[in-house]
């Protein structure tokens, strides 16, 4: 094949070119270009073609293309012996659609000879022949991923296929005429991508059986790919989704943190700062000023200034009003504060206490990086997706970079999907599968919702049915699922799959063995049923609001009060505790100097005198005595202060050494050691 020629048959396929005329010698020939064109898609095989060839072979009729060539006329003719009149023309169509194995696969349409037409066509030479497909079968891929397909197991063991693609599969075998059979997939490869290996693209799971022509069209949400338009055929798009993440629904909060969520913590900073803090310094600095020398106490003192201002924050009124007008005004624009402020918190904290209080949920990539949730998708197709959108949007931002390293290949969606509902992953997948997950498994065993989807859109994709390349079928496809688009019938068909899907799952739950029953019988019913859909979600908002109004609050809705309150007696009771021990603290050390002064009197009505003095450290008190007695009354006398100082350090917490210790008398003096090695002289004056 020559250059130019390639140029040509390019410049025409990028044309649509609607119409071929070949003339050949060769019948193989013809077979060689078809081929060639269609690999490499420089020829249009769903156009009409009028071929001219000089000699046949067996093969030639028989040859796989014409699958490809719906609308091809073969146009021979034979010359005479002796006379041009007697030459003969014959036109010949194929017997489309062509049967694999079928010897006979064309047919004479029109026929000239010596002159003379013998006329069969009453159709013409070219019609549509994708309406009417002979009962042919059809071998299509079904891979299991909801809502297009979804697969169930009846209660004989048998696999029955559902789902929007499967309908429009049904669908169309009435349309056009066809039959189907349904291959399953490997559960490992599913839709199946490319590789490379050694510069050369390599194909695996339903993709390359597609390319490789084991089945006819395949089914199940396929991603229209750019990449792969060169050896696939993809239909208009069923859906316009978007990929994005499934989500944990984000946790109740504690209840007892109404009393603090109605503001956040800035706001919490200033108010008490401002009543606590720049409040009180204000007014003790304002009723400390010399004209205001004599203001009430409660205005000056530096403690009583601090509970003022508390009390006027919890608008207490104040049992006393101060007596000049600069403080007068000073606490009264200081009141309008607390009042707008307490106002303000008494108004969110009813919305706090009626509402339940949720976290802050998952709506942006943002926000999925630095919720730490393990993340990611299933297979190596969705995970290049995922790289090329996130990489083609400005920027490169530290949230981008997490998402990028913590993306994880999934082998099995049921498992990825459970761990979503436990809170401890986020799977990326198309809104229509996550939609579809939401409606039937988004339910915890409390009954509320347990996983909802992230709201912003990664990358917008299209899906759609995939086919062979060139398939002829695709326009006539196309043509009827724009139609069920139209009528509505994709969306009430979605709805069937939903409520099919629940009642299956809840048979499930229930133990039932004939959760796969017969379901046709109830179509009529489902179809009701969801032609209420709005009616009922209108109800169901309606007694929701009801609830909501006539909502009674319970214990866990004061949790915050209650643990308030608890926390106040248990401030108070250590409070109490803290006071006690310091009362008899005082007391006690009250009861010791009251029996040293006794003893002291008694010593001075006895003759002795005594000089109390302080020791130089501080910690311990000394008594420095002087005796005229006898020694028989100084022992009395130091055996009744050792009995005082016993019995009293057994009661302060830090008892204090007591030493009698004695000025160095001119005289003889006698040395008494005590119980506790303390030396106590005593000595005679002249």
């Amino acid at each position: 094949m020559t250059d130019t020629m390639m140029r040509t048959l390019r410049e025409g396929y990028r044309r649509q070119c609607g119409g071929y005329i070949i003339v050949l010698t060769s019948s193989s020939a013809v077979t060689d270009l078809l081929h060639h064109g269609d690999d490499y898609r420089m020829i249009n095989t769903r156009a009409r073609f009028l071929i001219w060839y000089g000699s046949t072979d067996k093969s030639f009729e028989t040859d796989d293309i014409w699958k490809k060539v719906p609308n091809a006329i073969l146009f021979h003719t034979k010359l005479g012996y002796r006379a041009r009149k007697r030459m003969t023309f014959t036109i010949k169509g194929f017997k489309w659609p062509i049967v694999s194995g079928n010897v006979d696969a064309t047919k004479v349409i029109d026929f000239w000879s010596q002159g003379k037409y013998y006329g069969r066509s009453l159709e013409g030479w070219y019609r549509d022949k994708t309406n009417n497909l002979k009962n042919v079968t059809l071998r299509i891929l079904a891979v299991e991923h909801p809502p297009g397909v979804i697969k169930y197991e009846t209660a004989e063991g048998q696999i029955e296929y559902a789902g929007s693609e499967v309908e429009i599969v049904k669908e169309l075998s009435h349309i056009m005429n066809f039959d189907y059979e349904f291959l399953e997939v490997e559960s490992d490869t599913k839709w199946g991508g490319q590789t490379s290996n050694n510069f050369t693209p390599q194909f695996y799971g339903a993709v390359a059986r597609l390319i490789y022509g084991e089945a006819d069209m395949a089914i199940g949400s396929f991603f229209v790919l750019k990449h792969y338009l060169d050896f696939l055929d993809m239909s208009i798009p069923l859906d316009v989704a978007c990929t994005s993440f499934l989500t944990p629904n984000p946790l109740t909060r504690p209840r007892y943190l109404a009393l603090i969520l109605p503001f956040n913590y800035k706001l919490w900073a200033l108010v008490l700062s401002i009543c606590f803090i720049f409040a009180p310094f204000g007014l003790y600095a304002l009723s400390k000023l010399p004209i205001h020398a004599s203001e009430y106490r409660i205005f000056t003192g530096r403690s009583q200034v601090i509970f003022t201002c508390f009390s006027i924050m919890s608008q207490v009124a104040l049992h006393l009003w101060p007596k000049f007008w600069p403080v007068r005004m000073f606490i009264g624009w200081f009141w309008m504060f607390c009042l707008l402020i307490t106002l303000a918190y008494r108004g969110a904290m009813v919305s706090f206490l009626t509402i339940p209080l949720f976290e802050n949920p998952i709506d942006n990539i943002n926000d999925l990086a630095t919720s730490g949730l393990r993340m990611g998708g299933w297979g190596t197709e969705l995970h290049r997706l995922f790289k090329t959108s996130i990489s083609s949007t400005n920027g490169e931002t530290a949230a981008k970079t997490i998402l990028k390293s913590r993306y994880e290949v999934v082998d099995d969606i049921g498992a990825a999907v459970s761990l979503v509902s436990e809170g401890k992953f986020a799977l990326y997948e198309n809104i229509r599968f996550l939609k579809f997950i939401k409606q039937t498994r988004n339910l915890t065993r409390h009954g509320s919702p347990s996983m909802r989807m992230m709201k912003q859109c990664i990358v917008p994709v299209h899906i759609g049915i995939a086919y062979q390349k060139n398939s002829p079928i695709v326009p006539t496809i196309n043509g009827h699922i724009r139609r069920f688009q139209e009528s509505g019938l994709m969306k009430r068909w979605s709805q069937r799959l939903v409520a099919r899907t629940k009642q299956h799952n809840q048979k499930l739950l229930e133990g039932n063995n004939h959760a796969d029953e017969s379901l046709d019988d109830h179509h009529e019913e489902e179809s009701s049923e969801s032609e209420n859909d709005d009616e009922e979600q209108a109800e169901a908002a309606s007694s929701s609001n009801k609830q909501r109004k006539q909502r009674i609050l319970n214990i866990k809705d004061l949790q915050g009060s209650i643990y308030l309150i608890c926390f106040g007696f248990f401030l108070s009771v250590v409070t109490f505790i803290l006071e006690m021990f310091v009362t008899h603290s005082k007391d006690a050390a009250q009861n010791v100097n009251k029996e040293l002064k006794k003893i002291k009197d008694k010593a001075k009505s006895n003759g002795i005198f005594a000089i109390p003095s302080d020791s130089s450290n501080g910690a311990s008190t000394s008594k420095v005595v002087s005796i005229t007695s006898k020694n028989q009354l100084l022992a009395n006398m130091l055996m009744e202060y050792e009995g005082v100082v016993r019995r009293t350090e057994s009661q302060i917490p830090k008892p204090r050494k007591s030493v009698l210790t004695l000025r160095k008398p001119k005289t003889d003096s006698v040395r008494v050691r005590t119980d506790d090695n303390r030396d106590v002289f005593f000595s005679y004056v002249q």
